[in-house]
C-alpha cells in the first residue's frame, strides 16, 4: 500500500549526551565544509560506534519516537545530514550512526555493533532506518535481537531504503547487472571501491550534478570526495547479506511496522525481489520519482524526505 500520511504532534523523553566533537574520517580540514554544521548537533558515543544526534528544533512539538538511521557503504553520518535537518524541523529527534567499515567486514560483525550501539542509546521505541547496506543490517537485526532488552527499548518501526531482502540470491545479478560495464564489476571486487565515473553512472541521475543531500549545496564530485574518504566496505560483507546461513530458509521477523523506498531509477537490488520484500515483510511502499539509488537527486527533499517524515508521524 502506498501511503500519503498527515503529521501530528507528539512528546518525546530525551537523554543526556556528550558535547560535539568531530564526525569521523570523513571530517577532514578539506571536507568539513561540505557537510552542514550547527550548534545544536552533538557527536556522541553509543558503544562500539559513534553517532551524530540533531536534535528538535526549539518551539517545534516533540515527536515520540525517535529516528536512527544507518548508512549504506562508502558512506557515513554525511549522507543523512540533510535529512536529519527536515527531520528536526518537523519535531524529530535523530541519530546517525557511523559504521565501522573494512573490507574484510562480515555482516554480522556491523549488526553487532549496531546492537551494542542501539542499547547504549536506550532510546525509546525507535524507528530504525537503513540505506542499501544499512537496510541489510537492519534486517539482520530483527531477527536477531536481544530477547533480554527491555520492551520500552525495541524497535518500533523500520525503513528499508534502496536495498533489497536478506539473503536472496537473485540480487547477486542484479548489482553486477546495474553497473555500466563487466569492467565496473571487476574493478568493485578486486578494490572494493566505486570509481567517480562508475559512480555517477549507478547511484545518481545523468543530470544531477550537485546536491543538497549533506545540509549544504555541494558538487556531485565533492559527494564522491565525501565518499571515497571512507574506509573501504565491500566484497566479503556484500556477498555474505547474499549468501547468509540462515536467510533463505529462515527470513528475518519483521512484525513491526514497516515501510520499504523504492527509487525510480535505482536497479541495484532488482524489482522482482524487492516486491517479493514487501510481501514477506506487509511493507508500505513509497515510490521516489526522479531519484537514483543514493537519493541525492535534485528535489529529494520534496519526493522522498516529506513522504517519509509524514509515515514516521503517522505511527
Amino acid at each position: 500500500m502506498v501511503l500519503s500520511l498527515l503529521a501530528r504532534p507528539q512528546t518525546i523523553s530525551l537523554c543526556l549526551y556528550k558535547p560535539r566533537a568531530l564526525y569521523s574520517r570523513a571530517r577532514s580540514t578539506s571536507l568539513a565544509s561540505l557537510v552542514l554544521q550547527t550548534e545544536s548537533e552533538q557527536q556522541i558515543s553509543c558503544g562500539p560506534l559513534s553517532a551524530v544526534k540533531v536534535p528538535r528544533k526549539p518551539g517545534v512539538d516533540a515527536r515520540l519516537r525517535p529516528v536512527v538511521f544507518l548508512h549504506g557503504a562508502w558512506h557515513g553520518t554525511w549522507h543523512y545530514r540533510g535529512l536529519q535537518e527536515i527531520l528536526a524541523n518537523r519535531g524529530h529527534d535523530s541519530y546517525a550512526l557511523q559504521l565501522k567499515a573494512s573490507r574484510l567486514k562480515l555482516i554480522d560483525a556491523h549488526m553487532a555493533d549496531v546492537a551494542a550501539a542501539l542499547k547504549e542509546l536506550s532510546l525509546s521505541n525507535p524507528v530504525l532506518i537503513g540505506h542499501s547496506q544499512g537496510g541489510f543490517i537492519i534486517q539482520l537485526y530483527m531477527h536477531m535481537v536481544d530477547p533480554t532488552l527491555p520492551d520500552e527499548q525495541r524497535v518500533s518501526a523500520i525503513g528499508l531504503v534502496g536495498t533489497g531482502r536478506l539473503g536472496d540470491p537473485r540480487v547477486l545479478t542484479t548489482i553486477p547487472s546495474a553497473l555500466p560495464s563487466v569492467t565496473s564489476f571487476l574493478r568493485l571486487l578486486v578494490t572494493a571501491r566505486v570509481g567517480a565515473d562508475d559512480f555517477k553512472k549507478t547511484f545518481a541521475l545523468p543530470s544531477t550534478t550537485e546536491t543538497t543531500i549533506t545540509g549544504k549545496k555541494i558538487s556531485l564530485d565533492d559527494f564522491i570526495r565525501l565518499s571515497a574518504s571512507m574506509p573501504e566496505d565491500g566484497t566479503v560483507g556484500t556477498a555474505q547479506v547474499f549468501t547468509h546461513r540462515w536467510a533463505n530458509k529462515k527470513p528475518p521477523r519483521i512484525t513491526v511496522p514497516s515501510l520499504v523506498v523504492k527509487m525510480e531509477h535505482d536497479h541495484s537490488f532488482g524489482d522482482d525481489p524487492v516486491q517479493d520484500m514487501i510481501k514477506q515483510y506487509g511493507s508500505d511502499v513509497l515510490n521516489v520519482a526522479n531519484q537514483a539509488h543514493c537519493f541525492l537527486d535534485p528535489g529529494w527533499e520534496e519526493t522522498f524526505a516529506k513522504p517519509l517524515a509524514e509515515w514516521l508521524e503517522h505511527l
